[in-house]
């Protein structure tokens, strides 16, 4: 399984956790500092000092590994979006993020095509930069490019769709709903 699977979930995992708390926050839900600490102290461990790149667990800061499809920064831009809106001020690992999301623009390269890299960027810069800047620009230009252009015109059930032939579907996309219900 790599570092898709196992220990390496605990990022995922703290993220979630992270935006969970801070959700019951916005609810009116009294949240220790503490426990926001936790979810900082965390993203600490797993941020890379040189590049500033967030890993999977202190001992794993490589990159997902895949034969198929290329690597993308999607944990970093994850972690930037929830260590942003706990901390609630910009820091170095913002800077960071904002130059590797930069250099890795949504492209019409099949094996470049992650729809979960693609959400993460896009709720990262909306929110860092509050849908104005130059990195909103050109990542919402380029993400539009290649939605638009994937999305099924087709006036049938699959009408709005998008091809199921990306980093994760193997694990849960069309083509595994269609295996499964047969």
């Amino acid at each position: 399984m790599g570092q898709r699977g196992g220990r390496a979930e605990r990022h995922w995992v703290t993220s979630w956790g992270g935006l969970a708390l801070l959700a019951a926050k916005d609810a009116g839900v009294d949240i220790p500092k503490l426990n926001l600490g936790y979810v900082l102290q965390w993203f600490d461990s797993v941020t890379d000092k040189k590049d500033f790149h967030l890993g999977f667990q202190p001992t794993i800061m490589g990159k997902i590994t895949s034969d198929t499809y290329a690597h993308h920064e999607t944990l970093s831009a994850f972690g930037s979006l929830v260590r942003l809106q706990i901390e609630g001020k910009p820091s170095s690992t913002y800077a960071a993020a904002d130059k590797l999301i930069e250099k890795d623009l949504p492209n019409a390269d099949p094996m470049r095509r992650d729809y979960c890299y693609w959400y993460f960027g896009t709720v990262y810069t909306a929110y860092h930069e509050r849908r104005t800047g130059t990195l909103w620009t050109q990542w919402t230009q380029a993400l539009m490019r290649e939605l638009l252009s994937l999305q099924e015109p087709a006036d049938t059930c699959t009408l709005g769709s998008f091809p199921g032939m990306e980093r994760w579907s193997p694990s849960g996309g069309k083509s595994t709903a269609r295996r499964s219900t047969r």
